[in-house]
């Protein structure tokens, strides 16, 4: 009687481990700008009360992620950090005592650390919740005019850092790849920018330095492609 052929058990897939990988997807923000003068030109009297702008800004978002996972039974958790550039970007109009202009607001990067868990299901599903710090980079560039005249302020760029959280599936592809589908809530409060002096169409005169309250909140929903290193 020939000997019994006996068939080998494929090796359990396991989510723990270090892993790279990349993203793209999209991303809306609401953003306001609040402050106690308006811009106008030097010379004028100063606006009363509170100037406000508000308005969305949405773009693509694509960059790299890495992170490292642990399993424990059915429960995956870990941490990961993201890179993420930005094509985000709009105008908020604003009009205030006889001055109005515009507002162009671009976010240029994103980046978060975050803690993930998560539960496993079918043995190559993930499903998670993550959680953490955000940061991120915005350029705002101010044009401004009166019934006489009209300027534009330089250019200010600004970073800060706030707070994200965010739902998402990942599924097994095979031992080392994996796909995943996520959305992402970042806030980053508000922040004090300063405008300096700017230039005016009249030779003799130029835009008024001014500060402002900035807020911005942020929703992007993005797709990536993992490869678990080892």
């Amino acid at each position: 009687m020939p000997n019994p052929i006996y068939a080998k058990a494929p090796l359990a897939q396991t989510w723990t481990g270090f892993y790279a990988g990349v993203n793209v997807g999209g991303g809306i923000s609401t953003n306001s700008l609040t402050n106690a003068q308006a811009p106008t030109q030097v010379g004028d009297s100063p606006a009363l009360g509170i100037t406000v702008t508000s308005g969305n800004t949405n773009g693509a978002v694509g960059g790299v992620q890495v992170g490292y996972n642990f399993q424990n039974g059915p429960v995956v958790y870990g941490i990961e950090g993201e890179f993420d550039g930005s094509s985000l970007q709009g105008h908020n109009l604003y009009r205030s005592f006889g001055a109005s202009g515009d507002v162009n607001i671009k976010t240029n990067w994103i980046a978060t650390v975050t803690g993930r868990i998560g539960a496993m299901f079918h043995n190559d599903t993930l499903l998670y919740a993550k959680g953490g710090v955000a940061f991120d980079n915005n350029s705002f560039s101010i044009t401004a005019q009166n019934p006489f005249s009209s300027g534009a302020y330089p250019k200010t760029s600004e970073t800060r850092v706030g707070w994200t959280m965010g739902f998402g599936a990942e599924y097994m592809i095979g031992s080392n790849w994996t796909a995943k589908l996520e959305y992402d809530y970042l806030d980053f409060g508000g922040k004090n920018l300063a405008f300096a002096t700017g230039t005016d169409t009249n030779s003799f005169t130029t835009t008024a330095a001014f500060s402002a309250t900035s807020n911005q909140q942020m929703h992007t929903v993005k797709a990536g492609l993992n490869y678990k290193l080892y």
